[in-house]
């Protein structure tokens, strides 16, 4: 298909436009940067009990 083309398939639907379901740029972008620190801080509490018990053991060598 080289065109757009629409199948309509006798579906209604309701617009809904709350503040929860509507998404501006601002909001698109506030949201973005939520998630990627929330994965940082993911990945950071993850490691940091790794590096704790390493400089334990470390420590316990020397």
């Amino acid at each position: 298909m080289q065109t757009p083309s629409v199948a309509i398939d006798g579906g209604k639907f309701k617009a809904v436009n709350n503040r929860d379901r509507n998404f501006t740029h601002a909001k698109m972008v506030r949201r973005k940067a939520q998630i990627e620190k929330a994965s940082v801080d993911i990945c950071v509490n993850s490691i940091a009990p790794i590096g704790r018990s390493h400089r334990k053991r470390s420590a316990s060598k020397r």
